[in-house]
């Protein structure tokens, strides 16, 4: 997921992902390179 997607990492965070990395100039997004998170939900929570 790139960065600048706010309401994308805000719907991961309330499912219990969280950033694990972020990989540097990672694709081609708006004409340039643009970096993204990597995230994992490692246990499960409940809600």
């Amino acid at each position: 997921m790139f960065t600048d997607n706010q309401p994308a990492l805000a719907l991961y965070n309330r499912h219990g992902f969280e950033v694990k990395g972020q990989l540097r100039d990672y694709a081609m997004h708006n004409g340039g390179l643009t970096d993204a998170y990597s995230m994992a939900r490692l246990q499960h929570r409940e809600r």
